[in-house]
Order: structure tokens, then sequence, then C-alpha cells
């Protein structure tokens, strides 16, 4: 019952448009607010608990310091480590990213810039296995550098346009080919559908970030996340495959539903 009811709340905030007529987008406008940034950098200064200690344990790790550097490769994906070492500097860049907010440092914004930047300047393929989960978690970070001012400005014109490029032109498209497929698993759908939407946010283009909602409840097939991951009795249609898969599926989901609501 408790599932059930948990579920229900992550699709009532997924689903519940906004009707307007322009929508001007929140930024950081990801899975964290400038509200949500407010807050934890309160707590934080405070030495509030738990706040205190989580923010420790999370500056120790090695993915959250400043001298982080990114390992960038043509390509995305792949089952050769290539898309796990994306998806570990897109990590990097969101945890630095975060800890600019929260400590005002720019080595932090700095660091997640370079890493951002690294990997517009070499990729130019986005195809290789589950290249979704790296794209929509790079797309993520990307809009944690953001203020409702605008960039950071650290991160250079150029370099931000050229990721912010590689975005539209290769994040995108292949996302968006991949929720086409009718085969697919929940799991791998959601990721994809959801760089769509958060790409939407992350560039200011309204379609787009409709485009990807709509994806997002799409009911005309087994793969989508509201037609093919949740049963009606709350149960993650992928326990049958194993664990880690729901759980995917859920972490995704529940992205989708931040992305929305901030």
């Amino acid at each position: 019952m408790k599932l059930r009811v948990f579920t229900m709340l992550l699709l009532t905030m997924l689903i519940v448009d906004v009707a307007a007529q322009k929508r001007v987008f929140n930024h950081p406008g990801s899975i964290l607010s400038q509200t949500d940034l407010d807050r934890i950098k309160q707590h934080v200064e405070a030495g509030d608990e738990p706040w205190a200690s989580c923010w420790k344990a999370m500056q120790n790790d090695a993915a959250a310091k400043s001298s982080y550097t990114a390992s960038p490769s043509t390509e995305i994906g792949g089952s050769n480590g290539t898309r796990q070492r994306a998806a570990a500097d897109a990590y990097a860049a969101m945890l630095n990213a975060i800890e600019w907010h929260v400590t005002g440092n720019i080595v932090y914004a700095n660091c997640a810039a370079r890493i951002l930047t690294a990997w517009g300047n070499k990729l130019e393929t986005v195809s290789a296995e589950l290249y979704q989960y790296p794209c929509r978690a790079m797309i993520v970070a990307a809009e944690l550098l953001r203020t409702q001012e605008g960039f950071y400005e650290g991160w250079a014109e150029a370099d931000r346009n050229i990721f912010l490029n590689k975005v539209r032109t290769l994040m995108v498209p292949a996302c968006r080919q991949f929720c086409t497929n009718q085969a697919t698993h929940p799991s791998w759908y959601t990721p994809a559908a959801l760089a769509v939407q958060a790409a939407g946010v992350l560039l200011d283009d309204e379609a787009l970030y409709q485009e990807g909602y709509n994806l997002q409840i799409a009911t005309d097939h087994w793969g989508t996340m509201y037609g093919g991951s949740i049963e009606p009795g709350g149960q993650m249609r992928e326990m049958g495959r194993d664990n880690v898969h729901a759980g995917l599926t859920l972490g995704d989901i529940a992205q989708a539903c931040l992305i929305s609501y901030n």
C-alpha cells in the first residue's frame, strides 16, 4: 500500500501540467532547485545534523574534488567502459556544481565547467550501448551550473555553446530515437525520455521540454514509463527482471518528477 501511494504521488507530480502560454523556466531547474540549494547551504553553515555529516561525506568523495579530471571520448555510450566513465564524469560535474552553489567557491564551478567542456569538445557520436544514462546525467549536471540570472560566468561562452550544441544535435536526437523503440525495457526508456525533458530546461526550449514530458507520460507501448514501468497495483514491472533495473526505472521517474516540479 505504501509503495502504491508513493507511486501515485510521483505520477501525479509528473502528469499535472501547468497551463501557460509561454513557460518561463526556473533555473536551476534540475533535480535541485535554488530553494533546495539554499536550504542545504543554510543547514551546512549552521552545522545541523544530519546535513553537516552528509555534506562532509560527500566532499570526501573523489568525484567531489575540484581537482577532478574528466576522461572524455568521441562516443558517450558503450559496453567497453566508456559509458561508465562518462557517467562518472557527469556525476563529478554535478557534485562540483552543487558545492559551488553551497560554498560560493568558484573552484568547484570551474571544475564542473572543465568536465562539461572536455566532453563538449571531444564528443562526436551518441550511439553505443546505453548512451542515454550518461546523456541525462550530463544534461542535469549542466543545468546545475545555472542560476536564474544565467550560466556560471566563468564557463566561457564559446565552450558552453559547444557543449549545448552537442546536447541539441547529438544527445537529444539519439535519446528521442531510442524512445521510438517498441521493444525496449522501461529502465532504458525512462532515462532517454528524461534526457529530452531535461534538455528542454537546459536549452530554455519549451517545445523540447514538452516533447520530453509527453514521452514520459506516453502509453503507446510497453517500454514507456507511464504505460510500462509501474503496474496498476504499484509493482515495478522490471522486478521480474531484477531489483537493479526496477530501481533504475523508479530513480529516473523521480528525477523527471523533480524537474517537472522545479
